[in-house]
């Protein structure tokens, strides 16, 4: 079987792109941290939760990529190289993986920490503090109903306690008020 030195190239071309892909892939899973609020990507400082929660987004969103790597690298090797795996072609995968991560990966999650902060500020002012507002409305009414209603009760049972007691005074009160000559 012979190989061609530009056959070659062009394989190790496409593992360089195949690469990128991978390093746009693992932006995309970024991001999707950042969304979540469980990972900030800000300049070269990432800052991540901890806790078991955090923990398994994580854990899923990385196996997921690496189960989503293998079977592209997997199907790529089957078709361009008969299924052979060559060295070349995994330091072209790694190569491109890390050109895109340390050239247009920090830009795009610069632009997309900025994004994320810029959309939850509009899902803050437009979703949350609408229903915020409506909730602490509805619980103003609740307890406006409540004490209207329990107040009633309260006064009316101020007042029948109050003709109770009058009522009680009132049977004595022929007893005090006898006139003797």
């Amino acid at each position: 079987m012979e190989i061609f030195i530009a056959e070659q190239c062009k394989t190790l071309a496409e593992s360089c792109i195949m690469g990128l892909i991978f390093g746009a892939g693992y932006d995309i899973i970024r991001i999707l941290h950042a969304l979540c609020g469980i990972a900030s990507y800000s300049g070269t400082v990432t800052t991540r939760k901890t806790g078991r929660a955090a923990f398994l987004v994580f854990l899923a969103g990385d196996l997921l990529y690496m189960l989503t790597v293998t079977g592209f690298a997997s199907v790529f090797l089957y078709h361009n190289n008969h299924g052979q795996f060559r060295l070349y072609l995994a330091l072209g995968c790694i190569c491109g993986f890390c050109l895109y991560h340390y050239t247009a990966g920090r830009l795009v999650m610069h632009i997309s920490e900025a994004v994320v902060r810029f959309i939850k500020w509009i899902v803050h002012h437009t979703v949350i503090r609408p229903v915020r507002w409506l909730i602490r409305l509805w619980l103003c009414a609740v307890r406006f109903g409540i004490r209207l209603t329990f107040g009633n009760i309260r006064r009316g049972m101020e007042y029948w306690m109050l003709t109770m007691r009058m009522r009680r005074r009132m049977k004595h009160f022929p007893e005090l008020v006898r006139f003797q000559p």
